[in-house]
């Protein structure tokens, strides 16, 4: 997994999307990988089986709320949505990807953030 090349992986994932101008519309009903940041600072990575319901449920900002502290406000302006819809990019899976950026980004609250099984695997 570490063999693989980062530039395959971040030439197919979106612009970043703040969390409160989420299109709805915009965001495929397939599978992918997702990557959320803040300020260039990973916060979670993951494949997922259906893309849209996940962007719904960040956009609400209900899924940070459980870590919410007096040390961390989460502000849905400056968190960040960056998704690949697909389940192989150069011909590799989905799921070796998300291992690959786990391994290298070390995002910080990495779990299914989504109650239906239907969007996180």
């Amino acid at each position: 997994i570490r063999s693989l090349p980062l530039s395959v992986i971040q030439d197919e994932l979106t612009s970043p999307i703040s969390l409160d101008k989420i299109d709805l519309q915009q965001i495929p009903e397939t599978p992918g990988l997702v990557e959320i940041d803040e300020n260039a600072r990973y916060l979670y990575i993951a494949e997922v089986n259906n893309l849209r319901p996940l962007a719904q449920e960040l956009a609400t900002g209900k899924p940070f709320q459980i870590v919410k502290s007096l040390f961390w406000e989460p502000d849905p302006s400056k968190i960040t949505l960056r998704f690949a819809s697909g389940r192989k990019f150069g011909g590799v899976s989905v799921k070796d990807w998300e291992h690959r950026l786990i391994h290298d980004f070390d995002p910080l609250f990495n779990w299914p953030m989504c109650k239906n099984h239907d969007t996180a695997v």
